[in-house]
Formats: C-alpha cells, structure tokens, sequence
C-alpha cells in the first residue's frame, strides 16, 4: 500500500491479506517474484475447475516496471500443460492493469456487475 501510495480503504488490501494468511483454506497457491535479491511481487491464483486457474491477487513494486507481465508469463509457464484458460478478474478502475490485460489478447471480456439484495420486509 505504501509503494503506490494508497490509503486504506483505497484498494484491495483487507481481502488481500485475508487471502495470504488463508492460502491454504481458500485453495490459493502463489509464487513471490524476486529481483535485486529481494521480493518485488506475488501472485495469487486459485483453480476454478480442472483447466481454469483465476488469478486473485497480483502485487508487485513500482521500482520494477515490468514486473506484472513478467510475473505473468512465469505463472502461464508454471501452469504449462495443465491450465487452457487464465481468468484475471476484474481490474479495479485501473487502466494500467487494463491495458497490460488486453496485451494478453484475451478470447473475451465480460461485463462485470454487482448485486445487492433489497430488503423486502
């Protein structure tokens, strides 16, 4: 949060460390990305059926320009064989994430929409 400057409430951040601390429960497996000799990123991704993996979660740092489609590309080559399609979620507003995700030529992109129950009492 402090590398891109975001206060809370600003981003991902809660379900994030949630999801890290939770890895194992939620099905989750990830790598950490180093450079430098030091970590500059992670990824998180969870199976959503035999050969769909979704990923949840990426951060990396600004110091490394690059990392995400680095980060990427290492996933799709660990998951080589095993995975046709890759669902990378929504992008949060975020037209940088936006545009490395359309880099990838997705076969699709799907409208997302958010749903909340009224109260009918």
């Amino acid at each position: 949060m402090a590398d891109k400057q975001k206060q809370p409430g600003e981003a991902d951040e809660p379900a994030c460390r949630d999801a890290l601390v939770n890895a194992t429960a939620f099905g989750l497996e990830g790598w950490v990305f180093h450079a430098d000799g030091a970590p500059a990123g992670f990824t998180l991704a969870q199976s959503l059926a035999t050969n769909v993996m979704a990923m949840r979660f990426a951060k990396g740092l600004v110091a490394y320009p690059g990392i995400y489609p680095w980060m990427f590309q290492a996933c799709c080559r660990q998951w080589e064989g095993r995975v046709e399609w890759l669902n990378f979620e929504q992008d949060l507003g975020n037209p940088n994430f936006r545009r490395t995700k359309l880099s990838f030529e997705p076969a699709s992109l799907l409208e997302k929409l958010r749903v909340q129950l009224r109260n009918t009492g």
